[in-house]
């Protein structure tokens, strides 16, 4: 990571601080297609505003502030409230695949 003093490429930030993005997001979601999304998101974000981050610590705690809303964004999300605003149901599919990785999938069904 850089110095205080010198600004981080992108690609420093990344690499220093996705992990914690990542497990922050899916802590919130549940689900890694979902973290996945946030991850992406917040560093999208990022990009925009890097140059008013002014320390690690700062850049750190904006990350994970990003973070912590685009999972609410995203848990409030249209998509994710289908069942509520169409009557239908969801039912949580899980898939054990031949190599040993499960894979979730959401069903929505009509009521």
């Amino acid at each position: 990571m850089a110095t205080e003093t010198e600004r981080p490429t992108a690609q420093d930030v990344f690499d220093a601080y996705a992990d914690m993005v990542y497990r922050l997001a899916f802590a919130r979601t549940g689900n890694r297609y979902d973290a996945d999304d946030v991850l992406q998101e917040t560093f999208l974000r990022y990009l925009r505003y890097a140059a008013q981050l002014e320390s690690d610590a700062h850049r750190k705690a904006w990350l994970i502030r990003t973070a912590i809303s685009c999972s609410n964004s995203l848990l409030r999300s249209a998509f994710r409230t289908v069942g509520q605003v169409t009557g239908a149901s969801a039912i949580k599919a899980v898939l054990f695949t031949d190599n040993g990785s499960v894979e979730e999938y959401n069903v929505f069904t009509a009521s």
